[in-house]
């Protein structure tokens, strides 16, 4: 057997014994991580290696994964390495590393700068086509979810709801005796809410500070406003942005049930939003779950377990912040609504979802810079958290988490910080300016600058990652 035939069962035998570890669900948490990571990675170095060879540039070594060498062939000048740790790729470009010939035949700064910064980028845009490839996977394997059930389709291990004997195929119809959400059905014209401003499909969070979860809970708070005769503060939600409205209370004194009428709101039957709010809202608070299991109804006593999570809050600056907050969880997953898709949607919509990603990712960071969104993010530890949670809940989620996080590796790599590629990018552009390139001491000087700022970024939110578990375990 020769080594590219070698080469080539190896990495196909990797690929196959990947696939059955997820198929048997044993690829989670870190493994998963790591093995994710590791495609968004090679992907990038891909671009890198395509572009590089387009522009006519030496490539010496184009490696899958790092450490010893398991398997290896030689094309042309390149040779193809397949090593021990999968954890992504790279691709070596003949004078581009600090110390090496610029000058060598084929070398990365022989070349017109536009071809350096095509092939810079082109790492980054492979992050962003790997994203549109697997949400395209996901349209067309398993459709577009239109909506979501009060069905339970799966039940956690080890979760409050298995151990309260919910069931996959449960129907959720009331949480403590409540039918109704606190998402708005109608909002009469003319009405007190609907001079606050309140519209249709506004899920109503907190009366004067007061969280409500389901009718019930809204309408006590209503009459207790409506008694002290002062002005009511109102915060909901609308399109994911909470807005805080103030509604004053109408004349008159309402029966208990007419308090919803008087301010002209009517609220859309329970629903898994509903369902969600009640539950994050009760930490520790047993709640009675009602559930239609065939033609019977059911009543389980769940007790929510109390995990600690970041819920964004808007100051009255007007700045988004993040607080550290107990929430409720109870394990479940509801049953989504799913629409078919032909494979040129699947595609249209994956580049459509990608594109969309990318553009939310700018904008993040552009209100972060500006000051408008406390600086958040997770690093490592974070991603192998929520790694870990997609895993349990399905290739569809995890297909979708990992785009996600290629669109952002992507964007992150364009940022102009030294030793990224959009360090590398500026570091072109100021030498096109300057019409000459800067020294070799020079760039050397910024790139390990660079390397130092990013190695305390990742301390610091690695450190930040843990201690965040830590309150998670001790909380």
């Amino acid at each position: 057997m020769n080594r590219r035939a070698r080469f080539g069962l190896i990495f196909a035998a990797f690929a196959a014994v990947i696939a059955l570890l997820f198929y048997l669900g044993w690829l989670q948490g870190a493994a998963a991580f790591i093995f994710f990571i590791g495609l968004c990675v090679l992907f990038h170095e891909v671009g890198h290696f395509v572009v590089a060879k387009l522009c006519r540039m030496g490539v010496p070594e184009f490696a899958v994964g790092f450490g010893p060498s398991l398997a290896s062939f030689r094309s042309g000048e390149t040779e193809y390495h397949f090593r021990v740790l999968p954890l992504g790729g790279y691709v070596k470009i003949a004078g581009f590393e600090p110390g090496e010939d610029q000058e060598a035949p084929g070398g990365f700064f022989t070349k017109p700068r536009w071809m350096g910064a095509l092939t810079l980028v082109a790492g980054s845009f492979m992050n962003v086509v790997l994203a549109a490839l697997l949400f395209a996977i996901t349209g067309a394997v398993w459709g577009e979810i239109t909506g979501t059930t009060n069905v339970v389709e799966r039940v956690m291990e080890n979760s409050p709801a298995e151990a309260a004997g919910m069931q996959a195929g449960d129907i959720i119809v009331a949480v403590d005796g409540q039918r109704f959400g606190t998402q708005l059905a109608q909002v009469r014209r003319g009405s007190a809410a609907s001079r606050a401003g309140l519209r249709p499909g506004d899920y109503i969070l907190k009366i004067n500070d007061v969280e409500v979860a389901g009718r019930r809970e809204l309408r006590l708070a209503l009459e207790g406003a409506v008694q002290a005769r002062q002005p009511i503060r109102v915060l909901f939600e609308r399109d994911l942005l909470q807005l805080e409205r103030t509604m004053l209370p109408p004349q008159g004194k309402p029966s208990a049930e007419d308090v919803l009428g008087l301010f002209g709101i009517s609220c859309r039957p329970l629903e898994p939003d509903d369902i969600r709010q009640i539950i994050l809202s009760s930490p520790e608070r047993r709640l009675t779950i009602s559930v239609m299991r065939g033609a019977r109804q059911v009543k389980l006593s769940v007790l929510p377990q109390s995990i600690l999570e970041k819920v964004p809050r808007k100051t009255e600056e007007g700045k988004i912040v993040f607080d550290r907050r107990k929430v409720g969880q109870i394990g479940i997953v509801f049953q989504a609504e799913w629409r078919r898709l032909g494979v040129g949607e699947s595609i249209a919509g994956g580049c459509q979802r990608a594109v969309g990603w990318v553009a939310l990712m700018v904008m993040f960071l552009r209100e972060m810079i500006l000051g408008n969104i406390a600086p958040e993010g997770g690093g490592p530890v974070a991603i192998a958290v929520e790694m870990s949670k997609a895993a349990r809940m399905g290739l569809y989620t995890v297909l979708n988490q990992i785009a996600i996080i290629s669109v952002n590796l992507a964007i992150i790599n364009l940022l102009p910080i030294p030793i990224l590629d959009g360090g590398h990018l500026t570091i072109l552009g100021y030498e096109a300016i300057l019409r000459r390139r800067i020294s070799e001491r020079s760039r050397t000087a910024v790139l390990v600058g660079g390397l130092v700022f990013i190695v305390a970024v990742f301390l610091l939110i690695t450190a930040r990652d843990i201690f965040d578990l830590v309150l998670q375990k001790i909380s």
